[in-house]
């Protein structure tokens, strides 16, 4: 199937345009709504496989790994003898089948189908937020839906109140995500002393938390109970959903950070703080790429010259896998069994760890003897 080649590039591009936005502008939110907006059918960026485990080989864990190598895809070979051309056919399944998913997906009464229906629904901001506190009431105990609430409250403090902040806040496990959410909103609101407290207590706490693996969950679960068998349309359909999933606004964080003076000093140190924390243990390229801005603004202002040259060193290479990681995902996609792997390390680790792990299978797939780029492995 030559003509597939087109649209799953297409696929792959689109992540890294969502994600370079990103790394661009770091005030400006995001949501499964916005970037799957411009069809009810139309077939969105691919993400994560969601198979049973019994059909998907458990994946090599690379999360741990505490700094970024260099990346270089020099090593990476291509597929170029795929006809260029655009198959209207395949395009089309692919709005079917999404399609189909969705009213399957309609037809459930499960906190995963309610829950997905909403992040995908054409909503404004004052909508989802009533939509998820109606969510919260119907599953009090649901952990995602308080911190999804937390979430679209911290950057939109106009529509949410002070105790409601502090009650969705109590009822979550202490967690320096959760913290940093409140920082955001007190920034959005303009109050500096609750901001360095916030931040103060999310160095304390014992973990971060920012519910990537329960957003994914979610996603899987509810195409699993729609019929989703894990093929590549599949795949690409539901990459898209993953993909975008909302990450918090931390530009009003960022805005108190960069504009805050040397006087300031604790305001600084805590910016740091918070800045290292994203970096450190954030799942996203994006919420990571925002940690080392985040700090790069705290020690210009603290003109801590070495940290700096190390964090520069850092950041390169995590610019450099931000940016690589198209063409590894592009060589491995029409091999199911690595397509399954390097999906399943999205599912459990998140992109960093999806990013590295396409990488380095891509390099070794490339080195491989009599290697045809261009073979569909089923």
């Amino acid at each position: 199937m030559p003509s597939k080649r087109l649209l799953i590039t297409a696929v792959i591009v689109a992540v890294a345009a969502f994600s370079i936005l990103f790394f661009i502008d770091t005030s400006q939110p995001t949501s499964l709504k916005d970037a799957t907006s411009s069809s009810e059918n139309e077939s969105p960026v691919i993400a994560h496989n969601n198979v049973p485990k019994s059909k998907i080989e458990q994946s090599p864990t690379i999360a741990n790994k505490t700094h970024l190598n260099a990346i270089s895809t020099d090593n990476i070979t291509k597929c170029n003898s795929l006809g260029a051309e655009y198959d209207e056919n395949y395009a089309l399944q692919s709005k079917l089948e999404n399609a189909r998913l969705r009213e399957n997906i309609k037809a459930l009464n499960s906190v995963e189908s309610d829950f997905v229906l909403m992040l995908i629904a054409d909503l404004t901001v004052g909508e989802i937020i009533e939509n998820t506190t109606l969510l919260s009431e119907k599953y009090p105990d649901n952990q995602l839906l308080a911190y999804h609430l937390l979430s679209e409250c911290s950057s939109n403090s106009e529509l949410c109140s002070d105790s409601l902040i502090s009650q969705i806040s109590e009822k979550l496990t202490d967690n320096s995500a959760v913290w940093l959410l409140n920082a955001i909103y007190y920034a959005d609101k303009g109050n500096i002393d609750a901001v360095e407290q916030a931040i103060i207590e999310a160095s304390k706490a014992p973990v971060f938390d920012s519910y990537w693996h329960s957003y994914v969950a979610a996603i899987s679960d509810a195409y699993d109970q729609a019929g989703d068998k894990g093929t590549q349309m599949q795949d690409e359909i539901k990459m898209g959903y993953i993909s975008a999933i909302a990450v918090p606004s931390y530009g009003s964080l960022f805005k108190v950070c960069e504009q805050a003076s040397i006087e300031k000093l604790t305001l600084i140190e805590a910016c740091l703080t918070a800045g290292r924390l994203l970096t450190r243990d954030s799942k996203t390229l994006i919420t990571k790429s925002i940690g080392y801005s985040m700090q790069e603004t705290a020690l210009v202002n603290l003109d801590r010259e070495d940290e700096l040259s190390f964090l520069s060193t850092d950041k390169q290479a995590h610019k450099a896998l931000y940016t690589s990681q198209a063409k590894a995902v592009d060589l491995l996609w029409r091999n199911t069994p690595l397509r399954h792997q390097i999906l399943r390390q999205l599912m459990e680790h998140g992109e960093i760890a999806y990013a590295q792990f396409a990488i380095e299978e891509a390099i070794k797939l490339s080195n491989a003897p009599d290697v045809d780029e261009c073979q569909v492995v089923p």
